[in-house]
């Protein structure tokens, strides 16, 4: 009876976690005339583990099979015993696979990476490829960026389905994202997310870089990512529209030091309507060399706008001294970011908002700086070569 059968839908449920499907395998390989596979557990969570003497057994046994969709755990060991069979003969039969699996460690994926990167054979007969995603993806899970490219597959037809097409997030521990060449690659995108180890932007850009057309992003979130002060000015003048951003856990490089005591990251171009900051420090050293120079103050100040009322507009006047640079500016709020111990002994970060009386002695500290100091010279190195 399941000789005969050409399409076959298997959807299962809860079972032991990393229960080998020996019996689920040797069914399917029972159906010698099966061409369509579909293996679904219904979102619950739970994922057959499968090796690669099972995909093995399913090649030799079903020799009609044109297509395999599944969800599925793919062991441990999957590179290391794919390594040991180089020379399985191609399934010329099928033409199209969608293999959802958990994440493989990177230790893994490299090994896959390399052993697709040593045989140029591997997608000779590649035509279209699909990948299907929300808006978030680890950057280093894109086989596009680390394995197709380098091959040189000639395809003719590439899809990305992320379900948004105005708004992407990047993530991944080890990820440098350079932020000009998404916004060049992708004009309409509206929100960004991105967290990484840095957030950059290309070498010495020209003044006509600078000047090219305007990009439509309205909201930017920056989570757990080193970040250079002259990023900042960047977006401020390429986004123009930027209206919503989220700074979590930031530590920005390389200050601009226009007056004795003023540490300034220039965004003179965005009038934000919300912006949410969780943790945000500061370096006036262009490289990241460790967190002892570390600024934790930030001053939220608003630049002279017309849609300003007069009378919000002197109000605030009277409350800085108007004879200093960075004092003059209309101040909202002092931010200050602390460290804390925690109960369990391990240590924490918390941003609060300063009271009037703390702001105070902080004004008071800044004029002290002004009459006592004199300008240091800062290098301002802060593209993307500059970053180590």
């Amino acid at each position: 009876m399941w000789k005969s059968l050409e399409i076959l839908g298997i959807e299962y449920g809860v079972h032991e976690e990393g229960q080998r499907p020996k019996n689920l395998v040797e069914f399917i390989n029972a159906c010698s005339m099966l061409q369509r596979l579909y293996l679904d557990n219904n979102k619950d969570g739970f994922r057959p583990e499968f090796g690669v003497g099972n995909f093995e057994k399913m090649y030799q046994n079903l020799q009609s099979l044109l297509s395999i969709k599944a969800t599925l755990y793919l062991t441990p060991d999957f590179s290391a015993t794919l390594d040991e069979i180089p020379n399985t003969k191609p399934a010329f039969a099928l033409n199209a696979t969608n293999i959802d699996s958990d994440p493989i460690n990177s230790d893994q994926r490299q090994t896959v990476i390399s052993l697709f990167r040593f045989n140029p054979n591997a997608f000779r007969h590649l035509k279209s490829f699909s990948l299907a995603t929300d808006k978030h993806f680890e950057i280093f899970d894109f086989v596009l960026w680390k394995l197709l490219c380098p091959l040189g597959v000639s395809l003719k037809r590439l899809k990305l389905n992320a379900n948004q097409d105005n708004g992407i997030y990047i993530s991944g521990d080890n990820v440098d994202l350079l932020i000009d060449d998404i916004l060049d690659s992708c004009p309409a995108l509206k929100r960004l997310g991105f967290r990484g180890r840095a957030f950059l932007i290309k070498p010495n850009p020209t003044t006509e870089d600078l000047k090219l057309q305007q990009y439509g992003l309205q909201t930017l979130s920056l989570y757990r990512c080193t970040e250079f002060a002259k990023v900042l000015n960047y977006i401020s003048l390429r986004c123009k529209r930027l209206r919503d951003m989220t700074l979590n856990n930031l530590w920005v490089l390389g200050f601009r030091c226009k007056n004795p005591g003023d540490l300034l990251i220039d965004m003179s171009y965005t009038l934000l309507n919300t912006l949410e900051i969780g943790i945000v420090e500061y370096s006036t050293s262009s490289k990241q060399t460790g967190r002892d120079d570390a600024v934790s103050l930030i001053l939220l100040s608003q630049p002279n706008d017309p849609r300003l009322s007069d009378e919000n507009k002197e109000r605030k006047k009277t409350e800085i001294d108007p004879k200093s640079p960075l004092l003059a500016s209309h101040h909202i709020y002092w931010l200050y970011t602390y460290e804390y111990e925690q109960i369990t002994c391990r240590t924490g970060k918390k941003t609060i908002v300063l009271s009037e009386e703390k702001v105070d002695i902080i004004l008071k500290y800044y004029q002290n700086v002004r009459l006592n100091t004199t300008s240091p010279n800062f290098k301002d190195d802060s593209s993307y070569d500059g970053y180590e």
